[in-house]
């Protein structure tokens, strides 16, 4: 049987749950967003095509405030160590979900948490009633399927 190590410098992973998280957390992870999704064509549409970043943080936002929302949804994150200081990570990844039965938006506590008038403020009053009224009713149809 053949042994395979990791070479010394590749970074351990670490996963945790954000619970209680610190603005700057909170930052980081909306930033996370910005970057894996600034590209896509669903930004591009949700955004009628002004992906400057505080309208594409303004919508990650809503959802990252609204899964933070106790009970009714979760946010993962990934770190990896930082080499030039000990006992302190970088953030690498974040996965965000609602949990059965609370989907994005389902509950005045999450639509509370979202600061949707702060969204509303950025991209417009008819593009944030699209938003609310049309596709996260769809979304939320797509996800019972």
């Amino acid at each position: 049987m053949q042994v395979t190590t990791m070479p010394y410098n590749t970074p351990r992973v670490h996963v945790r749950r954000l619970d209680h998280p610190s603005p700057s957390e909170v930052s980081e992870v909306i930033k996370l967003m910005r970057l894996a999704f600034e590209h896509t064509d669903l930004l591009h549409t949700l955004l009628s095509g002004n992906l400057s970043p505080a309208r594409i943080d303004a919508l990650h936002g809503c959802y990252v405030r609204a899964a933070l929302v106790p009970g009714e949804g979760e946010i993962w994150v990934a770190e990896v160590d930082r080499t030039e200081a000990q006992g302190l990570r970088e953030m690498v990844g974040e996965s965000i979900w609602f949990l059965p039965g609370s989907p994005f938006l389902s509950t005045e506590r999450q639509r509370e948490a979202a600061n949707l008038l702060g969204f509303a403020a950025l991209v417009g009053e008819e593009q944030t009633q699209w938003f609310l009224n049309y596709v996260t009713v769809r979304f939320a149809l797509c996800i019972r399927r």
